[in-house]
């Protein structure tokens, strides 16, 4: 696992929102890598890493929880509680 440092500046800096992202950039490479090198197609891999963060945005989702529900393992729940999106294939 990739160590995350904490926030060094107040989240009301201009620049918070940034850190964030310099911050997580590694784990978050690390873990899109190791997806395209098992054969996933990269644009499948950024649209489900955008729904997966998205899904934390939703006011009534609680993804933490779903984890460890039992619909987790079935592949036809995403963490936000819905049925994922089809996604066109780039022709």
């Amino acid at each position: 696992m990739v160590k995350i440092p904490p926030p060094a500046k107040e989240s009301s800096h201009l620049d918070y929102h940034l850190d964030c992202q310099l911050a997580i950039e590694p784990a978050f490479l690390k873990l899109y890598c190791a997806a395209e090198k098992a054969g996933w197609p990269r644009a499948v891999v950024a649209h489900a890493l955008a729904d997966l963060a998205t899904s934390f945005l939703e006011p009534d989702s609680t993804p933490f929880e779903r984890l460890s529900h039992p619909e987790a393992e079935n592949r036809t729940v995403t963490l936000a509680g819905r049925k994922p999106r089809q996604r066109r294939s780039a022709a």
